[in-house]
């Protein structure tokens, strides 16, 4: 039998930096200040957020997971300045239109999986328990794990493997191949096929990261659309900020960082493939505010799953070039 959603602990990564970063956009005077945490999770940073808002200032918490939704509404019904909404952080500019709110004055996007869905056997996500291959963010619609390798094939397979797992192409091959000739039924099943399978390099890597660790994440990020979630919450997100509104993102791959890295930065510094063109108008359009930051040493000792996790959090300007 699953366990309720309120069992698993979860411990939210960089809370205090994230609260430093974005705390002085609730110390507007002029009207009351909107805060949104798009990846809601189990509410830790949400709750670190709300803890520095006004009793005039709203939160919107976002997830596209059911049992989250459900863990926010049940702690909502306690806090009337907090707001639910249901849906995918790459929509957020339609979710917010909706429900008629903005501008935003500090938007807060975590990708990490949460606990909750790691520690959930019947989520697919991890290898460490036996579990069914479905690996969907919102466990209520969308195609699963199982479903899409019965439709792929080994080149759509091992393109997913490099792609987003940065498996070399021969690892990748082999792996994809294997996966497609077995029957594979379960999560441990899927480790157990791949560990033998990993490139020398893999198989003796120092951070003493599983062999399987590559394949599992690539495969979810490709089930869930996460890079293309990215790339429209970093767009969509930042429009509806406000002037001076800020926007933060902990990324835990090197793929969602990298692509946080160079949008922050075009927006900072202007985007190099208009730089020589005659245009007017804005082009820097935001300052950093965290160019880089990192858990500690001790909160990697507290919790283990900190340790990749990336914050960067840049201020929204629209100030013109001059012409």
């Amino acid at each position: 039998m699953n366990q309720s959603p309120s069992v698993y602990e979860h411990r939210p990564v960089l809370l205090s930096e994230v609260v430093g970063a974005l705390r002085p956009r609730a110390q507007r005077r002029e009207s009351a200040s909107l805060f949104v945490d798009a990846t809601y999770g189990r509410g830790g940073h949400a709750r670190g957020l709300l803890s520095k808002l006004g009793p005039l200032d709203r939160l919107v918490v976002i997830d596209r997971d059911p049992d989250a939704i459900a863990h926010a509404r049940d702690w909502a019904q306690e806090e009337p300045r907090v707001l639910v909404l249901k849906g995918c952080f790459g929509d957020i500019e339609d979710l917010m239109r909706t429900a008629g709110l903005g501008p935003v004055d500090a938007l807060l996007v975590d990708l990490g999986v949460s606990s909750a869905q790691l520690d959930d056997p019947s989520r697919g996500f991890s290898f460490r328990f036996r579990g069914p291959l479905d690996m969907r963010m919102d466990s209520a619609s969308g195609e699963t794990l199982a479903s899409w390798l019965e439709r792929t094939d080994q080149q759509a397979l091992s393109q997913v493997l490099v792609e987003y797992g940065e498996l070399d192409r021969a690892s990748a091959r082999r792996i994809s191949q294997a996966m497609l000739d077995a029957s594979i039924a379960s999560t441990d099943e899927l480790a157990a096929l791949v560990r033998p399978l990993a490139s020398r390099g893999q198989r003796r890597s120092q951070t003493g990261r599983d062999p399987a660790t590559p394949v599992f994440q690539a495969l979810r990020m490709h089930i869930n659309r996460e890079l293309e979630e990215l790339s429209n919450v970093l767009d969509e997100g930042f429009e509806i900020l406000r002037e001076r509104g800020r926007m933060a993102v902990i990324a835990f791959h090197s793929l969602e960082d990298r692509m946080v890295k160079q949008r922050f930065r075009n927006l900072v510094s202007g985007d190099p493939k208009l730089a020589s063109l005659p245009v007017q108008g804005t082009t820097n359009r935001a300052v950093s505010v965290v160019r880089l930051a990192k858990p500690s040493a001790e909160e990697v000792a507290a919790n283990p799953r900190a340790r990749s996790a990336r914050l960067r959090v840049i201020e929204k300007r629209c100030e013109a070039r001059p012409a």
